[in-house]
């Protein structure tokens, strides 16, 4: 690698290293990295030695292993799946201005592009290896870092070979199907992996005479099952063998992009329209909403909904909040359908006892949105505070603000809710189960009725620690993309108090919802029960509404000088 490179890379994991402890002088992070230490001490430091069960349970470790198979080729499927890939390499603004302009070798670009991220790679794999400690435990301590890290190494010089493996040919549009297609290969290799490791653990159920077409694909799957193996059966023996095939994979994709012979030309223009479209995305979260009036709002889903001129229209109108930007900026649009005709197809051919696993996943999905759903959409305070200036020109109050906030979220996260809960109670019916006394219409039912509720009041409470201590909770600019234990501590705190606010809410509408299913029982009972506790849970949100629109109007009054 080039002197001026590494130089270069040094330098700059220094200079990473000194802003972190310049951020310690912030009490925010100061508090949020004892928190993490603590942690690290009473949860994981003081069980290191502790090997648990998990060895003993061979039925289990079967599950783990055709788990972490899955997982391992889905995110290999994914990478390949994608049409839009704009290829180029990842590289920031001074980066930009310095290689591009500089007498460089592809090569020596492609080094530093692989050699940049290593750092955080590897502080990853060591978060990951001490939260999930105790299924690997077979392994000790220093294994499972070294195989996380070389498989997030095997991801992204996965991902570099085909950013510039799409920029090869001067028409990629034949390439890109063919990828599409090889993804989809990987995928089929993942769920065929999965059966066959988990085999003798699903009843009877036969997954070669459901799925005859997997046995082709199966010996895809091999490399990346003893992958898997050696993650959490221990032993020297497949820790060697699951690190020797990593970095075997390692090197084929190394050796392959290094090989492609493409034009420096065609190279540079590419990675500078990436770096282009980045911050234009970047733009239009931050700073592309202060051209937009609040007497003339942008039409949206609110005009369809009858909501004529009301704030919920004029903030729906705003180009962060516009439902259009899920649409066509992010990657939802082509993951998401993606990931429910697949969730769908595999409720309608798996046979009854292999759909277990894909019906109770719709409910851990949807309790997944219940805590990240406001940090994915990002449709909440923290980013609308930054402009208080924007917000002082439209005509509401603080408790409309807050109503139109929790509006659009209700729209988005209960739509969403609502698709899994509706998948879940047809899986349900689908198996013909046996449930006890209730019914799968009477469950499905109950889910739809109290996940999108919780969902709201969750995110309602996540605003209002933000409306209440501004500077504390609301993320700084860059702090998205920070890492560290401090930064971790502080939304570890955040997620803490969360979740005692939601917790004292629920502690009546549960008191209430559970004396009524106890009087009546059955599915009438369990259905009044789930009514009962979201109309109450839902009362709660009344005063917790006109507290936040006071905080807003608090701030709104005290000015930039609040945040």
């Amino acid at each position: 690698m080039n002197a001026a490179l590494r130089y270069l890379w040094i330098r700059s994991q220094v200079g990473r290293f000194k802003n972190r402890l310049q951020r310690l002088k912030n009490p925010k992070y100061l508090f949020g990295a004892v928190l993490g230490t603590l942690y690290l001490f009473f949860f994981v430091y003081r069980r290191l030695g502790r090997t648990g069960h998990l060895q003993d349970m061979q039925g289990f470790l079967a599950h783990l292993v055709g788990y972490g198979c899955l997982i391992l080729m889905g995110f290999f499927g994914l990478q390949w799946c994608m049409l839009f890939r704009s290829g180029g390499l990842r590289l920031t603004e001074n980066e930009l201005d310095l290689l591009l302009s500089a007498p460089l070798r592809r090569r020596d670009l492609l080094h530093y592009h692989l050699l940049k991220p290593q750092f955080s790679l590897l502080t990853t794999a060591l978060i990951l290896s001490l939260a999930f400690h105790r299924l690997m435990a077979g392994q000790g301590f220093l294994m499972p870092i070294v195989l996380l890290y070389l498989v997030f190494n095997l991801l992204l010089f996965m991902q570099t070979f085909l950013d510039l493996l799409v920029l090869w040919p001067e028409r990629s549009a034949k390439l890109r199907i063919v990828l599409f297609l090889l993804g989809l290969v990987w995928v089929a290799a993942g769920v065929a992996g999965y059966f066959n490791l988990t085999e003798g653990h699903l009843g009877k159920f036969d997954w070669r005479d459901a799925f005859p077409y997997l046995q082709v694909v199966l010996p895809i799957a091999w490399p990346f099952q003893k992958i898997a193996i050696g993650f959490f059966q221990g032993g020297l023996l497949s820790f060697s063998l699951s690190a020797g095939l990593l970095l075997t994979l390692i090197a084929l994709l190394y050796a392959g992009a290094w090989a492609l012979e493409i034009d420096p030309t065609r190279l540079e223009q590419k990675t500078l329209t990436r770096h282009q479209r980045r911050q234009k995305r970047i733009r239009r979260r931050t700073g592309g909403r202060r051209d937009i009036s609040a007497d003339q709002p942008r039409s949206s889903l609110a005009g369809w909904l009858g909501l004529g001129g009301s704030p919920t229209r004029v903030l729906m109108g705003k180009s962060l909040i516009g439902l259009r930007r899920y649409l066509s900026q992010m990657p939802l649009t082509y993951m998401v359908p993606a990931f429910c005709c697949f969730y769908a197809f595999g409720l309608l051919a798996a046979p009854a006892e292999g759909k277990s696993p894909l019906i109770f996943g719709c409910l851990f999905f949807a309790g997944i949105l219940i805590v990240i759903g406001g940090k994915v959409l990002h449709l909440d305070f923290r980013t609308e505070l930054v402009h208080l200036e924007l917000l002082r020109s439209f005509p509401m109050v603080g408790r409309q603000m807050v109503m139109a906030m929790l509006c659009v979220n209700a729209l988005v996260l209960g739509a969403v809710q609502l698709f899994l809960c509706i998948l879940f109670w047809f899986g349900l019916l689908t198996t013909g189960q046996d449930l006890g006394q209730f019914s799968p219409f009477a469950i499905g039912l109950a889910s739809i009725l109290v996940l999108p509720v919780v969902s709201a009041l969750f995110f309602l409470m996540e605003n209002l620690l933000v409306l209440w201590l501004p500077g504390w909770f609301m993320e700084e600019e860059g702090e998205m993309n920070t890492r560290g234990f401090d930064a971790m501590g502080k939304r570890a705190l955040n997620l803490i108090v969360r979740f005692v606010g939601f917790l004292g809410l629920s502690l009546i509408p549960a008191l209430f919802g559970g004396l009524l299913y106890f009087l009546i029982g059955g599915n009438v009972g369990l259905l009044a029960g789930a009514f009962t506790f979201s109309i109450f849970l839902a009362g709660e949100m009344v005063p917790v509404i006109f507290i936040a629109g006071n905080l807003y109007d608090r701030i709104e009054s005290f000015g930039d000088e609040a945040l």
